[in-house]
């Protein structure tokens, strides 16, 4: 792979961007599962869950990024996946988030392998394995930065 070794503070790309990697060097993990734009017409409509593409959480992902490193210099790990939500939905099981399509499954799985990927990152550094995590989740317009799950790392992954 040839961005294996993409820096802190550099993306790493997957699916033809529909994933996407920005590299951390902080013990902090920020996902934005389900904030997407990108409709691709060659991956099926899911036909079940909820449909409704959560308002600003990819860009709340990359300035919450920019002012951590503006207050410490250094990264966090940050996960975004560009698809809308009507082709996969990354905070589901995999059935319900991709319903089926071979594509959306390759998404699923690429947005979960990288945000593994962040927190063994984070086990092998010097935070001593641990980690905080959260993901990004807006329920309206009136409301549009709702933080939905939030996960910490105590032991090495």
């Amino acid at each position: 792979d040839a961005q294996s070794n993409v820096a802190a503070g550099e993306s790493k790309l997957c699916h033809n961007g529909l994933v996407e990697y920005m590299v951390g060097n902080l013990p902090v993990i920020i996902t934005a599962p389900h904030g997407g734009r990108h409709a691709a017409p060659h991956i099926a409509d899911r036909t079940s869950g909820t449909m409704l593409t959560d308002a600003n959480t990819l860009l709340v992902g990359k300035d919450v990024a920019q002012e951590f490193h503006y207050r410490t210099g250094r990264f966090p790990h940050v996960i975004l996946c560009h698809l809308k939500r009507t082709k996969v939905d990354c905070n589901r099981d995999i059935k319900e988030a991709a319903q089926g399509d071979p594509t959306a499954e390759r998404v699923w799985h690429a947005f979960h392998e990288l945000t593994d990927e962040a927190w063994i990152r984070i086990s092998s550094s010097s935070s001593r394995g641990r980690g905080f995590g959260t993901s990004l989740s807006s329920s309206s317009l009136s409301c549009p930065y709702r933080v939905n799950t939030i996960a910490f790392m105590s032991e090495s992954y």
